[in-house]
């Protein structure tokens, strides 16, 4: 099944879908707040990506923004785990087993997660809302990318 719209986080979009940017999203690195062992505070990139455990994406991966700055900064050793999607980091984020990269809209939702970073620059991203041409003018579908894509855009205006 193939759904009617589509958000992207990604600079680069499919030529054949329509519609808008809403704006743009940050990554921080996020740890569980009070788990013993984890920094807790903003640390510098360079003692996380050599000192603390991590929760990253999969090994192979390489289409994505994240899946490359993982791959040129993270120590095999720190890598605990690997997940595909950012729900599933977060999940496990909340184990504590380690700390990982988010977007930061997702803070809102994990307020037992806290920022251990900055944004890192070369990790923003653009965020999309994409639909069919076909289906642009269809009244549900532009009621929604208008309705749910402004509050995106709030949110994000909000998250940055």
């Amino acid at each position: 099944r193939e759904a009617d719209v589509a958000l992207r986080l990604s600079a680069n979009v499919a030529e054949h879908l329509v519609g808008r940017q809403l704006g743009v999203t940050q990554c921080r690195v996020y740890a569980l707040r009070g788990a013993p062992g984890l920094p807790q505070a903003v640390t510098s990139l360079d003692v996380l990506t050599r000192e603390a455990p991590w929760v990253a994406f999969e090994r192979d991966a390489t289409a994505r923004v994240y899946d490359r700055w993982l791959g040129r900064h993270l120590v095999q050793t720190n890598v605990r785990i690997r997940v595909d999607i950012f729900n599933a980091k977060a999940a496990m984020l909340h184990t504590g087993i380690g700390v990982g990269l988010l977007p930061t809209f997702m803070q809102d939702k994990h307020p037992e997660l806290v920022a251990v970073s900055e944004p890192i620059p070369e990790l923003a991203q653009p965020v999309w809302m994409l639909t069919h041409p076909d289906l642009r003018h269809t009244a549900r579908v532009r009621t929604f990318m208008q309705v749910v894509g402004d509050a995106l855009v709030q949110r994000l205006a909000r998250s940055s």
